[in-house]
């Protein structure tokens, strides 16, 4: 094309739509790839949803702006999708299949998931259980978590996600991160396994972490408890120390700011609301009926169980406003 311009050649529809072709190739097959292992697992960092638009012109350096507005048409009319092309395999029987590497899992129990990197994966999370594994918020891909309700469609129609007993799990990743993502689910609930993939292995067990135990509180000088369990015990104790507090006192001592959009307490009302809006509400709050508590003005509420880098806050507040210490152990 810029040779053509050079020689001041015409240039037909035909050829500016085969450059068009060529260059969004280019873009699905060799960037958004990189784009998906290098950046993606970056923004996991970023708790609000935002449209990141790259300007490149050529000989110019590059240009990157940030819209809150999700809607990429409302930001750019003109925008079209691009699904990452994944590369493939033709078998002996002329079908094309993704390229996968075969690993193994296995469970303390004896449980063991072993075949092609998408149906150990998909096993592996079966056998942790999918209401379970749809709590974990560690990792979200292009917006849509792990294990969730909700399928992710795109123009192109490209299949980002498997529909296993109604919950579509995000399959859409290389086998490096199928193995960490399960290592990470295993840790989030306390599972032990061990991964094997192309002869190595390498384990995590329930109290692992970066710094090799997974992190453990005591409430007061009370028993080891893992972060959920000791923000459970926190609201269970101050409404039994505090008979007369009604919801919006218990509101007032543990606002929503602690924990983000799920709050730390919500009534059972808006959390069925919530459940019928199609949202995935009842995988984020301790609804056995033991966990259930009761404000003075009789409003039936629940604890959200979904704690991670906000922890620490709740540790501090806790000490600022109770006076009770969390010391991890």
């Amino acid at each position: 094309m810029e040779n053509l311009r050079k020689l001041n050649l015409p240039i037909d529809e035909r050829l500016k739509q085969e450059a068009a072709k060529l260059e969004e190739d280019l873009i699905r097959t060799e960037i958004l790839p990189t784009l998906t292992e290098k950046i993606e697992p970056a923004l996991a960092q970023v708790q609000r949803e935002l449209v990141l638009v790259v300007d490149y012109v050529p000989g110019t350096p590059l240009k990157v702006s940030l819209s809150r507005k999700r809607n990429i048409s409302d930001v750019l009319p003109d925008a079209v999708e691009i699904s990452p092309k994944i590369p493939h395999i033709v078998t002996a029987t002329g079908i094309n299949r993704s390229a996968s590497t075969p690993f193994r899992v296995e469970f303390a129990d004896g449980y063991i998931c072993t075949g092609n990197g998408k149906d150990t994966f998909i096993d592996a999370l079966k056998h942790m259980k999918l209401p379970r594994v749809a709590t974990f918020e560690n990792r979200i891909f292009a917006g849509f978590p792990l294990v969730g309700r909700k399928q992710r469609v795109t123009e192109d129609n490209y299949k980002w996600q498997e529909n296993v007993d109604g919950w579509w799990i995000y399959v859409n990743m290389s086998n490096d991160t199928k193995i960490e993502m399960i290592r990470q689910v295993a840790d989030y609930l306390g599972i032990s396994v061990k991964v094997m993939n192309q002869g190595q292995s390498t384990s995590t067990s329930p109290v692992e972490t970066m710094k090799g135990k997974r992190a453990m509180f005591s409430l007061n000088g009370g028993v080891p408890m893992n972060k959920r369990a000791t923000v459970l015990t926190v609201v269970k104790n101050y409404v039994s120390e505090h008979p007369q507090a009604t919801f919006s006192k218990i509101k007032e001592v543990f606002p929503d700011l602690l924990q983000g959009s799920y709050g730390v307490v919500r009534p059972l009302v808006e959390i069925q609301n919530r459940i019928d809006a199609g949202q995935d509400a009842e995988h984020r709050y301790y609804l056995e009926p033991e966990n259930i508590l009761k404000s003075a003005d009789e409003i039936v509420f629940a604890v959200s169980h979904q704690w991670g880098n906000q922890f620490p806050a709740f540790q501090k507040h806790v000490k600022n406003t109770l006076n009770w210490d969390i010391e991890e152990i």
